[in-house]
């Protein structure tokens, strides 16, 4: 029995927002313990090596791909961003905008779409624009009661009208102060 097998026990944990080690020794990237590192330095045992290497790598591969980011693009600016068990849309519009003269592509089931986003806690709104901010979606979309961010503008008209279709939960953010928000840090630019 190979006394390093389980990898379990050395809590090898990779923190994907610092992109580091969670634990690890001060002075080491990845620490043996004296028998393990006795069994590999004294085996001959070429197999048993490689076998215990690979399921380093496959712990180490299932952690980065459980925490890792998923963007998924729906049309134009509309994206969902999934961190972990976190997610925030971006932007959502389907369908007409700017009185009929755009489409959005490719057109989507709303109760199939509504399904996918009930999960995200938080909504970005970038600008006015009926393609970024769109009152129709955001009611189709049943997204009403999830919490806004929105850029501080000098005017209040994107607040104004998000509080006009019923929305009460909007954190407005100061251009380049970085603002937490679960796992997400967000700031806005200064463009009017």
């Amino acid at each position: 029995m190979m006394p390093c097998q389980n990898t379990d026990n050395y809590n090898w944990l990779i923190r994907i927002q610092s992109n580091g080690y969670y634990k690890p020794p001060a002075d080491t990237l990845l620490k043996l313990s004296n028998s393990c590192f006795q069994f590999l330095k004294n085996s001959n045992n070429f197999i048993l090596i490689i076998l215990w290497l690979l399921e380093i790598v496959k712990n180490i591969a299932n952690l980065i791909y459980k925490n890792s980011m998923k963007i998924t693009h729906f049309n134009n600016s509309f994206i969902l961003v999934n961190e972990g068990d976190e997610s925030i849309i971006c932007d959502p519009w389907v369908g007409k905008a700017n009185n009929g003269g755009w489409q959005s592509f490719p057109e989507f089931s709303m109760g199939a779409l509504s399904a996918k986003l009930i999960s995200a806690e938080w909504v970005y709104i970038s600008h006015l624009h009926s393609d970024h901010f769109n009152p129709i979606t955001i009611k189709l979309l049943r997204l009403r009661d999830k919490k806004f961010i929105i850029k501080k503008y000098k005017n209040n008209t994107l607040k104004n009208r998000l509080l006009k279709i019923g929305i009460t939960k909007i954190y407005e953010l100061n251009p380049f102060e970085v603002y937490k928000f679960g796992s997400f840090e967000l700031s806005t630019e200064i463009f009017q």
